[in-house]
């Protein structure tokens, strides 16, 4: 599934990060992966959704201790 954009025209993506989001709470996606420049303000976003751990990875380190509760 793909919610974001296929534009390079700026857009609002908190509201696009929060369709994503929710689908991963309803269970209609396994996960999901959202990007931002930095991905520091689109996991705050994310991470307003009740049910998600969002965090900013750069390296296969850190998304793999992620996923550890």
């Amino acid at each position: 599934m793909n919610y974001g954009t296929d534009s390079s025209e700026r857009f609002n993506y908190q509201f696009l990060v929060k369709r994503s989001a929710n689908a991963v709470v309803n269970g209609e996606v396994d996960k999901g992966i959202v990007i931002c420049g930095t991905g520091v303000g689109i996991s705050l976003a994310a991470n307003k959704v009740n049910g998600i751990r969002c965090v900013t990875c750069s390296e296969p380190y850190s998304a793999k201790l992620s996923k550890r509760a």
